[in-house]
């Protein structure tokens, strides 16, 4: 799924940009590591194809090509949780109704505009000569136009605009098409196509809000912040958004729900996934020694795992040691546990997460659910524990469950018996 991907989308932007060595600005200035691990494979294809990347960025890779420039977004990640007190916020996002979910949504928009329009990397880029020619852009929509500015500055080059998170709610506003209530539900409810009456109302509310908030709230308060960042005058960030000439979502129609798309949208789902790597040999031998398999549990890049309260961890702990016969890899970013761990348990900071699922003694993934980690489980047939915090999460937890490959547990009911 994810070398197809990678190669339909280069063969795409050959098009684009006539096969020759040209120079590419990508802007991404979403503040989650699983967007850039997913867009990563189309710079690093095209820097191998010759081309000169330069890429504005919230995360930036140490062992980038040569022809591969990062200028770091650094305040983003200091807005987004220098306060101390995401692990509350991001809790009390599980049990956010879908209007809630859905301005929650923007402010993570907001948080990232706010994070970008104050790092120095930002000024950094302003300081390229106007007559500087970059050949193509590409940008991550996912999040607003809150950067899109520099598309004015550098003389309109091709705009490909592209996401990690399937097809928002809002990407025929970009591109034209249409997005029917009817069977295209939101990503902030659990329905599937099928939905009666109430449901399509429902979903029919939902859809309309979030058009209506984008529209008159979070797009001109972005508009506002992004032009005290600029030293010129923006024009209107939303037109500049509909420049798109191709469009990449991250969505496979053997997973998702059926949708009508423009010919110049082009799914490209599961497009990280690249050709797992052996296992480190610590992990590897971790893995052999369970007499039953071993189960992965990893909640991805956004949520961490010292986030769960105490109690919760606690809870996963004692669970994991009523059942010796698996062994359970836990990536977990802090080495203070609320009591010891079993011998069947590892815990590390980081872990190969793809590269794991890949191993025939896999035998579950307890998993946030987001659409990455989703479909990387998908991919490698592992099948997943689900734990949603917010946003698509919980839709995608329930697409696992009634696709009978998995299950999900109530991060709020949340108990050692349920775990075990």
């Amino acid at each position: 799924m994810g070398h197809l991907s990678v190669l339909k989308v280069l063969i795409w932007l050959e098009f684009v940009i006539i096969a020759r060595c040209s120079n590419i600005l990508v802007l991404m200035s979403v503040p989650s590591p699983s967007h850039f691990i997913w867009i990563r494979p189309i710079m690093n294809q095209l820097a191998q194809h010759g081309h000169n990347i330069t890429a504005l960025s919230v995360n930036t890779d140490p062992n980038a090509a040569e022809n591969i420039t990062y200028i770091h977004l650094e305040n983003t990640y200091n807005v987004l949780y220098g306060d101390g007190k995401a692990s509350n916020n991001i809790l009390k996002r599980s049990e956010e109704n879908p209007f809630q979910a859905t301005m929650s949504f923007y402010k993570f928009g907001t948080l990232g505009c706010i994070g970008a329009t104050s790092s120095a990397g930002l000024q950094r880029l302003m300081e390229y000569p106007d007559d500087f020619r970059f050949d193509l852009v590409i940008y991550d929509f996912t999040c607003g136009p809150c950067v899109l500015g520099f598309l004015h500055k550098f003389n309109y080059p091709p705009l490909v605009s592209l996401t990690g998170f399937s097809i928002p709610q809002f990407s025929h506003h970009l591109v034209g098409g249409h997005k029917p209530s009817s069977y295209v539900p939101h990503f902030s409810l659990r329905y599937d196509t099928k939905m009666d009456f109430f449901q399509r109302t429902i979903n029919f509310i939902v859809q309309n809000f979030d058009s209506i908030y984008r529209e008159w709230v979070f797009l001109p308060h972005m508009q506002r912040m992004a032009q005290e960042a600029f030293n010129f005058t923006l024009p209107n960030l939303a037109e500049l958004e509909q420049r798109t000439q191709i469009m990449l979502v991250n969505t496979n129609p053997v997973l998702d729900p059926p949708e009508t798309l423009p010919q110049n949208v082009i799914p490209v789902g599961g497009l990280q996934i690249v050709q797992p790597k052996p296992v480190m040999e610590e992990i590897s031998n971790f893995i052999e020694r369970s007499s039953k398999g071993t189960v992965l549990f990893a909640m991805g890049t956004n949520f961490k795992s010292k986030m769960f309260t105490r109690d919760r961890q606690a809870m996963f702990i004692e669970a994991f040691a009523l059942l010796p016969e698996y062994n359970f890899l836990w990536k977990f970013d802090d080495d203070n546990l609320p009591i010891p761990a079993p011998k069947n348990l590892m815990v590390r900071a980081w872990l190969p997460q793809n590269d794991i699922l890949a191993h025939p003694r896999l035998k579950a993934f307890i998993t946030h659910c987001g659409l990455l980690s989703t479909y990387e489980a998908s991919y490698h047939g592992v099948p997943t524990i689900g734990i949603p915090i917010y946003v698509d999460q919980h839709r995608n937890a329930q697409r696992s469950t009634r696709a009978e490959v998995g299950v999900t547990l109530d991060l709020k009911n949340l108990s050692t018996e349920a775990i075990h």
